[in-house]
């Protein structure tokens, strides 16, 4: 079967497919194609960072397998779904919605809407990050009026999918939706809504620590608040809440700090963060050399010389238990090319 390029392909594997694909993405500003990045960024995200157009897309794309959209970021900001569903449906391409970390919104009318009412064929939510299930265990819903069916996609499960599956994950994805929609959940949820809003007013008057809102043009998921201070890269702000507060935030990166809002927290906690937040930004904090001058380390891109699948159907050389490398004993190795072995 002919691969056909979608939102979810990574650009390299995008390049693999057509390599005339370079000029069109290079039309849209997108000119880092040999960098590290291209490595692991799809062409979805490498869009929407570089403001391209949905439909202008589709219309010079007309082989599109689909629309793959992230929402909300890991951030918390959220998509405009209703104005993407409907350039899809206008070109009959699916929209595939990747909502992980919405799986809050269905259950209260203080979040945001859901794509599943905005339009979106397929959106795939986590219960276990923000839900209450056990790790692993997530849940794919299809529209009423999804261009996709219910039939082809159990079909492409039964691929993927064991046969026999954990009772235990599926249980816990029934028992956090009971919970949810429970007085107890809803409970449980307008509390981390108002501990958010709590927590979002009293970093508004600080001076050196600030937070992304939709004050700023975006529409965010009010639970989940990203944090940045004043001369702080966001590894040393996460470095002195863990160190100094013993408080452990959700993510960290060059920027800022995540701090998800979750239904398991109780005020109490906020008003800890808050107090810790505070100091920090009445204190002298410094960030550190390394850190500010030298965040990473350079990240390499790997000579590949052969696929994976290929090097597992390559011929293997058997070598004896008796022979060791450097005291560690190989049963086997695989020959993936090139001249050392």
């Amino acid at each position: 079967m002919e691969k056909k390029i979608t939102e979810n392909t990574i650009i390299t594997e995008a390049l693999e497919i057509n390599p005339n694909a370079a000029a069109i993405l290079m039309s849209y500003g997108m000119h880092c194609l040999g960098c590290a990045i291209a490595h692991g960024e799809t062409v979805g995200e490498a869009a929407a960072v570089h403001g391209a157009d949905l439909e202008e897309m589709l219309e010079k794309h007309e082989d599109a397998g689909m629309v793959w959209i992230t929402n909300p970021t890991y951030e918390g900001v959220v998509s405009d779904i209703a104005s993407i569903a409907k350039v899809c449906k206008k070109y009959n391409v699916p929209l595939i919605v990747d909502e992980a970390h919405g799986c809050l919104w269905n259950f209260n009318d203080k979040l945001p809407t859901t794509s599943l009412k905005l339009g979106a064929d397929i959106v795939v939510h986590s219960l276990h990050k923000t839900g209450g299930s056990m790790s692993q265990s997530s849940m794919l819903h299809i529209a009423e009026d999804s261009t996709i069916s219910a039939e082809d996609v159990e079909r492409a499960l039964m691929l993927l999918h064991t046969t026999s599956p954990s009772l235990m994950l599926l249980g816990s994805l029934d028992a956090a939706r009971a919970n949810l929609q429970s007085p107890r959940g809803q409970k449980q949820l307008s509390r981390a809504i108002a501990n958010a809003k709590y927590l979002r007013t009293e970093i508004d008057k600080m001076s050196r620590i600030h937070q992304l809102k939709s004050d700023f043009g975006y529409k965010t998921d009010v639970t989940k608040v990203f944090i940045k201070a004043d001369g702080l890269s966001g590894k040393r702000l996460e470095y002195i809440l863990e160190v100094d507060f013993g408080i452990e935030v959700e993510s960290a990166s060059d920027e800022g700090i995540l701090i998800l809002c979750n239904i398991g927290n109780k005020r109490s906690d906020f008003e800890y963060l808050v107090k810790c937040l505070r100091k920090i930004d009445e204190s002298d904090y410094k960030d550190i050399y390394y850190l500010e001058n030298k965040k990473h380390m350079p990240m390499l891109t790997p000579i590949i010389e052969k696929s994976l699948r290929d090097a597992y159907f390559s011929e293997k050389e058997i070598i004896p238990n008796t022979c060791n490398i450097d005291f560690v004993p190989c049963c086997f190795c695989v020959c993936c090319g090139g001249e050392g072995r």
